[in-house]
């Protein structure tokens, strides 16, 4: 895991996890601290010495909502039959991945719950999720915990320094790699352009508010008004009734993105409730 910035106390259980290899596991903690990406690499590493990628395209099952949907009935499906299935035997594990683990719908949540009550030797469940929260009790109680917690400041400033990441910047994005690599990706202006439109909201009005969902075009760009909104919040001094209300506004408009097809109109629900 060298190549990921993960804080250390992260990388210390991974490499217990992979030294004793456990059923299933719960990766978990804010979103942007490279949680799929070190899924799929911890995934990589526990197939098999000499798997080729057509081994890890095979034997590496990656499940997640579609289309702003939950996870689905046929979805469930996949994966009762890849655990079903007959591995080669230079294959050590077959692995699921479940990503957004908490957008689950009732059939896939009863599947896996009785996969992880019985669950097959040969295969190793990881499933990721920024709200493991939202997830049910009897789920959680079955997977081993790998939490993520942000890099220390020392692993950053290089990092900061390799994308040309302002400390301005990096202060308001926050100690979130992928967020930051985002950024570094889509450039500076695009940031500012985005920055400015989420600071525009939290000052606006409601007919500003609303002026404002009505430029928003499609669901990527609600996520990401959604999360630079969170993100400026989260930064604010003062923690008060309203601010309390406006973080739960965001995380319910975070939720619903993700199981509406909507976005106007759970913007628009946000817009009227962010005050």
């Amino acid at each position: 895991m060298t190549d990921l910035i993960l804080n250390p106390k992260t990388t210390k259980q991974l490499d217990m996890a992979k030294a004793n290899l456990s059923h299933a596991y719960l990766f978990c903690g804010p979103r942007g601290l490279g949680k799929t990406v070190t899924a799929e690499k911890f995934a990589t590493e526990i197939l098999a010495p000499l798997a080729s990628l057509g081994d890890q395209s095979r034997w590496i099952l990656t499940v997640a909502p579609l289309e702003g949907k939950a996870i689905s009935s046929a979805q469930a499906k996949s994966i009762r039959q890849f655990i079903n299935s007959k591995k080669p035997d230079h294959i050590n594990y077959k692995v699921i991945i479940v990503d957004s683990a908490e957008h689950m719908g009732i059939e896939a949540t009863n599947s896996l719950l009785l996969s992880l009550e019985e669950p097959a030797s040969d295969t190793v469940i990881i499933m990721v999720t920024d709200q493991p929260e939202a997830m049910l009790p009897t789920i959680l109680s079955r997977l081993q915990k790998i939490s993520f917690l942000p890099p220390l400041s020392e692993q950053l400033d290089g990092f900061y320094s390799k994308l040309g990441i302002n400390s301005t910047v990096a202060k308001q994005i926050g100690p979130y790699p992928s967020l930051l690599g985002e950024f570094a990706q889509k450039g500076a202006d695009w940031y500012n352009q985005q920055d400015a439109l989420a600071q525009d909201f939290i000052e606006a009005d409601l007919v500003g508010r609303l002026k404002i969902v009505a430029s928003i075009v499609d669901k990527s760009q609600a996520l990401q008004l959604v999360e630079l909104v969170s993100l400026k919040t989260r930064l604010e001094s003062s923690i008060d009734k309203a601010w309390l209300k406006r973080a739960n506004s965001l995380i319910l408009a975070h939720i619903h993105l993700y199981n509406n097809g909507n976005p106007k109109f759970v913007l628009e629900k946000l817009a009227l409730e962010f005050e």
